[in-house]
């Protein structure tokens, strides 16, 4: 009898390591969090990795595939350790891996507005998605003959571009603005505009603005109207 009840302890324990082994063996990927994620923050390769999980605790929403979360962005907050599920992420599943734009803007206040340019008021055409810059407008107030130069907006960060060569069809720079930035830039006309690359300091510089009178008093100009 003794023999018998090892017999069959025998077989309850080399089914249970059975039945182990067979859950250890159906394994599957599941990306992972390696650290706490902000929503709004654009993710890299070192935000996560891949975790081999069983596939009974795996739903169909998780990602198996870290290629589709590098270069998104994150909707709501992402806790290490956790098991990266798709409405976690905003990205386009393309080809090309592109971003969702709206997913792409840092914050809540902004808004991705585009203006058409000339590159050769944007730094001769070399200003690039992430500079920052500032806005000059040049224009006459309210009609007058008084031309006025200001700048009216600094540290205005560049959210896509396309200034490239000819042929590449309509220029323009597209921003990161308060929509009450944005109605002033469009109220002013972006054909009045000019954008100067800003070496992204947060520093403010307090500038007067020019004015016809000013600058010809201020270099001795003759400015009187000709008779």
């Amino acid at each position: 009898m003794v023999a018998g009840c090892g017999a069959i302890l025998a077989v309850l324990a080399g089914y249970a390591m059975f039945t182990a082994t067979s859950k250890v063996e159906n394994l599957v990927p599941v990306v992972v969090a390696t650290q706490n994620i902000e929503p709004r923050t654009q993710i890299t390769d070192s935000m996560v990795k891949i975790e081999q999980k069983p596939a009974l605790s795996r739903s169909d929403s998780m990602l198996d595939d870290a290629n589709l979360v590098v270069g998104g962005y994150a909707t709501t907050k992402i806790f290490a350790g956790q098991d990266i599920v798709q409405p976690m992420v905003s990205k386009q599943f393309d080809p090309t891996g592109s971003s969702g734009f709206a997913g792409a803007i840092p914050e809540e206040n902004l808004r991705a507005v585009s203006f058409p340019v000339e590159p050769a008021k944007a730094a001769g055409g070399k200003i690039a998605k992430g500079d920052y810059v500032d806005i000059i407008a040049s224009f006459n107030p309210n009609g007058s003959s008084t031309k006025l130069t200001k700048t009216i907006i600094q540290g205005v960060q560049v959210f896509d571009t396309n200034l490239g060569g000819e042929g590449d069809g309509d220029k323009y720079i597209t921003f990161l603005l308060t929509l009450e930035q944005a109605e002033i830039v469009n109220q002013i006309g972006s054909d009045k505009l000019t954008y100067a690359l800003d070496p992204g300091s947060p520093k403010v510089a307090k500038t007067t603005g020019a004015i016809d009178t000013m600058i010809c008093k201020r270099y001795n100009f003759n400015c009187e109207p000709k008779q």
